[in-house]
């Protein structure tokens, strides 16, 4: 009965945001398993597996448990009364229970995107958060399909107690379109452009750790929507969200309100780390598939980034055309700087929670119409646009 409860909590809210965008395709996301081969190295040498190898399930990779965490020096203990999973290592001890999106680090308590499960009779364990959590980095090379795991000096066990996220380098890094000059600046600010500029994978991967967090994941928190206290808590900041004095208002923005939603923006990191990563996976695919990679703009990107904030503030939509601006075309023209105006814009839009960026990839790659958007050879730029509830893709020639 209790799960009856929160499937109907969740259902009823999925269907408020349906009510909201009328016949808007692309919903959430369902779980996904990849079963190409994932490889798996830890200080640079390679991990061995036996039977079944690391796999993907919604955006997380997932390990047989001995297999990475012996390799890197933990001792390993399995409770089948429990089905819980102990890994130790000096001071450091990481407690997983099967099926539960819920693990401990050293008594800490932290939340899993995906719950440790049970596989053709191995036990696999979400990798990156248990591993961040003893002070380890993770980085995913998309086009190699492998988990690189670094030491990063920060486990317990090592004597030093802080865990926090790595601060970015100090100096800056910038990619500079040869053609217009316009820039793409990583700095302690954030990631913000200045016009259309096209990134590498590898620029990509330098900007992330410039790059802020979602708008709505700071004041989300990284919740287990799952549970009853999770659903609780999502339909709770839905409705603070949409009461908030940072709600968009049911009318056009005036000229003053426009410069400081822009502002704001700004003053929030610009490019965030969801739309990078969405950005990443979407070159990788568009690559895979013989097509150029996308040039970021940040005009549509802005233009993405209010969508969602529509969306998630309450205001109709019919289709991708809202009830305030119109047409993807006339957001996206909002914020055009020059006398011209975009061509036909189109848009992809998913409901969220919007947790990792294969969610929204996945989602529209499984999307016929969403698919040839993606794959479309005369769509040139693109903005992608998350505060971490929906996302939102932009493109034009």
């Amino acid at each position: 009965m209790k799960n009856m409860s929160i499937s109907k909590k969740v259902l009823g809210l999925m269907m408020a945001l349906v009510m909201v965008f009328g016949s808007l395709s692309g919903g959430y996301v369902v779980a996904a398993t990849n079963t190409n081969e994932i490889t798996v190295t830890a200080d640079g040498q390679r991990v061995a597996f036996e039977g079944q190898g690391p796999i993907i399930i919604d955006g997380t990779t997932l390990v047989p448990i001995r297999g990475v965490f012996e390799h890197i020096g933990f001792a390993v203990s399995w409770n089948g009364a429990d089905r819980v999973a102990t890994m130790t290592r000096g001071s450091d001890t990481i407690v997983i229970t099967i099926d539960s999106f819920d693990f401990t680090t050293n008594g800490s308590e932290h939340a899993l995107h995906v719950p440790a499960q049970i596989i053709d009779g191995r036990t696999l364990v979400p990798i990156r958060l248990p591993l961040e959590s003893v002070g380890y980095n993770l980085v995913w090379d998309g086009p190699n399909r492998a988990v690189i795991i670094t030491s990063g000096g920060n486990s317990t066990s090592a004597g030093n107690q802080n865990t926090e996220t790595t601060p970015p380098p100090a100096s800056n890094f910038t990619v500079t379109n040869p053609t217009t000059g316009a820039t793409a600046t990583a700095s302690e600010n954030g990631v913000h452009l200045t016009g259309p500029v096209f990134l590498t994978q590898d620029d990509i991967q330098r900007m992330l750790p410039y790059a802020r967090e979602p708008e709505d994941h700071i004041t989300m928190g990284r919740t287990d929507f799952h549970t009853e206290a999770g659903s609780d808590r999502l339909v709770e900041w839905i409705e603070e969200t949409r009461a908030a004095e940072t709600r968009h208002p049911d009318r056009p923005m005036t000229e003053q309100e426009l410069q400081a939603w822009i502002e704001r923006y700004n003053e929030q990191g610009g490019i965030n780390a969801l739309e990078l990563e969405i950005l990443y996976l979407l070159n990788e695919i568009r690559v895979e598939h013989g097509l150029q990679p996308f040039t970021l703009c940040p005009y549509l990107s802005m233009a993405a980034r209010l969508s969602g904030q529509l969306a998630r503030d309450g205001i109709r939509f019919t289709r991708h055309d809202d009830a305030i601006y119109g047409t993807p075309h006339q957001r996206a023209n909002l914020f055009y700087p020059f006398d011209a105006s975009f061509s036909v814009v189109l848009e992809n839009l998913m409901m969220g929670p919007i947790i990792l960026p294969e969610g929204p990839v996945n989602s529209w790659m499984n999307s016929p119409g969403h698919r040839d958007h993606i794959l479309n050879p005369n769509r040139i730029y693109i903005g992608v646009g998350s505060t971490g509830f929906f996302a939102t893709m932009h493109t034009s020639r």
